[in-house]
């Protein structure tokens, strides 16, 4: 941006000035441009520094209504143009809505220019002090924030992004609960037993046996498998290989409906163990003798998982006979998620290597299984020492073995 001049400072009252820049003359009007007034609070010599920085972020490329843009509406317009570009799930957009409602309380009047490191401090810490905000909430705040302001730096509106000088809000990792050999075999008698109180299909409440069954098998799919319950409930019998012994995942269900999976390594290609392969057939069979009962013809896009019409199960209502299920069996308060955390921490137990977990749980990187099972992963630290110690002592070095990681 081309500056005339070094900007004008206006006395406006005791302890405020005002400052500007002429921008030449419009080719349009024939009338010489201005910057927007900016209002300072202080000294001359505090507004001549200011007139500096303004200068700066002209210079820097900033846009001329920059400083007039509040926080309140330069978030409606990134929000609004995640929903336009289609590509979130409804879940998200209303996370960001919500998210940016909570920001709005404190910094939603500023300029985005007023933001700074300090405002952003004070922000955390008056919404964990009054509203009682969860580390976990403080950490989604921040990271919100950083994402708008890092958009609007992209854009122009503001040359750095101040939470960059901010320590993001720590979240305490939750321990991990997992089942032993003993509590999985526990449960499966569980299952079992429940599946046999519903075995007549001519009792009057056929639907809600096979309902059960249903059930039954994500829980044995959950298990088998490490499938997360959106990635189950989402399953379809045409990505089901009922001949070769595995399945595909390809997308999940959601609340807001069937999505594909988050990542490329989420849509992988699970084997399956000869056991589940039988449940799967027997199910099958079942499955499809109900849902002729309605009338309807089992084919490769119906849900594995089905409810009571034949459709895919609500993620909350699923979750709900979970709770209802693992209370009555001795296991309340497990969550489904945690028997993905079981298969890992049983794989890494019989001593399977982490590449093969991390494909099986379909992390993106090896470092987040290493970052979230290190604690379980048998340690092989003496067997390390040992290996070193026959190297050093024996005069013949032991052959090495090349092991791809």
């Amino acid at each position: 941006m081309k500056i005339n001049g070094i900007g004008t400072i206006e006395k406006r009252g005791r302890g405020s000035w005002r400052i500007r820049f002429n921008l030449g003359i419009d080719k349009e009007t024939g009338k010489y441009k201005y910057t927007p007034w900016r209002t300072v609070k202080g000294t001359k010599a505090d507004a001549t520094a200011a007139r500096e920085r303004y200068r700066q972020e002209l210079e820097g490329g900033l846009k001329l209504d920059a400083d007039r843009m509040t926080f309140s509406i330069y978030a409606e317009r990134w929000a609004d143009n995640r929903r336009d570009m289609g590509t979130l799930s409804p879940s998200s957009l209303r996370l960001d809505k919500q998210i940016i409602t909570i920001l709005n309380e404190y910094i939603g009047s500023m300029s985005l220019s007023e933001i700074d490191a300090l405002t952003i401090e004070t922000m955390l810490a008056t919404h964990s002090k009054q509203k009682g905000a969860s580390p976990d909430q403080l950490h989604r705040m921040y990271f919100k924030l950083k994402q708008i302001l890092e958009d609007a730096v992209n854009k122009d509106y503001i040359l750095r992004n101040p939470c960059n000088k901010v320590k993001a809000p720590k979240v305490p990792r939750p321990d991990l609960r997992y089942l032993s050999a003993a509590e999985v075999q526990r449960l499966m008698r569980a299952l079992a037993d429940t599946e046999q109180n519903h075995v007549d299909k001519y009792r009057p409440d056929y639907a809600r046996q096979t309902v059960t069954h249903s059930h039954v098998m994500a829980v044995r799919l959950a298990l088998a498998t490490g499938m997360r319950r959106g990635e189950i409930l989402g399953l379809s019998w045409g990505s089901v290989g009922l001949d070769t012994g595995n399945l595909r995942i390809t997308q999940s269900m959601t609340s807001d409906g069937l999505r594909k999976p988050k990542t490329q390594n989420s849509n992988r290609l699970l084997s399956l163990d000869a056991n589940t392969m039988q449940r799967l057939r027997a199910w099958k069979e079942e499955q499809g003798a109900f849902l002729s009962s309605l009338g309807i013809t089992q084919c490769l896009t119906t849900p594995v998982i089905s409810n009571e019409i034949g459709g895919r199960h609500d993620p909350a209502h699923f979750s709900r006979w979970w709770r209802m299920f693992t209370a009555a069996n001795g296991f309340k308060g497990l969550k489904l998620h945690e028997l993905r955390h079981t298969q890992a921490t049983l794989l890494f137990g019989q001593g399977m290597d982490i590449k093969t977990v991390q494909n099986r749980l379909g992390h993106t990187m090896a470092s987040t299984t290493l970052d979230v099972y290190a604690g379980v992963i048998p340690g092989k630290d003496r067997e390390a020492a040992d290996i070193m110690g026959a190297i050093l002592t024996t005069e013949s070095v032991p052959e090495t073995k090349i092991v791809n990681l």
